[in-house]
């Protein structure tokens, strides 16, 4: 009996595997997969992208330019390193190609990409600034006066895109290589769907809260009318 069984299921096995390589049933190969991948760049022509490597606890990195991304005009394209790195990033419209391969990257020198945003620095970012057709701007994810707003690393980019005045002049003190004339000032995107305050909405009450005193060292809850 235990023969028997055991016998099934070797023969389960096998015709499980003999199924998966039936030529409609195998993974694409790795020459299959690049040849889509030209006809996609040849197809879908992306002119503007976001370049991304780093750990998975990083992603906010990438995610926080990803509506900006969007909103600019042309054909945005969102290009990864790792693959864990996919299912990291938000939701979004714009298409996803994960590269893990510097010899697959290299394509991209001949496709009509001429734009990649750099919202981090990492060991893998100098691979793709070898691409000389691709013009590269360092965005940053978020300025403040340490010293990682000024890294010596940023010279490496063609520009380097600020939120305005004050991060240029830190890069001028900071003398870390960067030249006045490759800093942009573009504002901060992500905050663009914030409207100054214009007044409570239109035919509404404005909500009122009052606080009671309490006891001492006791909280009383705020009681809306």
């Amino acid at each position: 009996m235990g023969l028997a069984l055991s016998l099934a299921v070797s023969l389960a096995g096998l015709t499980a595997l003999l199924l998966r390589l039936l030529p409609g049933r195998r993974p694409a190969g790795e020459q299959e997969v690049l040849e889509w991948f030209d006809e996609w760049l040849a197809r879908y022509r992306p002119t503007v992208g976001l370049y991304f490597s780093g750990g998975a606890s990083s992603a906010y990195q990438a995610n926080m330019w990803l509506e900006p991304l969007a909103r600019l005009g042309g054909r945005p394209v969102i290009v990864l390193r790792e693959r864990f790195m996919v299912q990291k990033i938000a939701e979004t419209d714009v298409p996803i190609v994960c590269l893990p391969k510097v010899s697959t990257l290299m394509r991209l020198e001949h496709s009509t990409l001429r734009v990649l945003l750099h919202p981090s620095n990492s060991g893998k970012t100098s691979q793709v600034l070898r691409i000389p057709t691709i013009k590269h701007a360092f965005v940053n994810h978020g300025e403040s006066d340490k010293l990682s707003s000024c890294n010596p690393y940023a010279k490496a980019y063609d520009e380097v895109w600020v939120a305005g005045p004050a991060a240029r002049e830190r890069y001028a003190l900071a003398e870390v290589g960067v030249e006045d004339e490759d800093v942009v000032e573009i504002g901060r995107p992500q905050l663009d769907a914030v409207r100054p305050y214009a007044g409570p909405p239109a035919g509404r009450t404005p909500p009122c809260c009052t606080r009671r005193p309490g006891r001492a060292g006791t909280a009383t809850p705020a009681t809306p009318r």
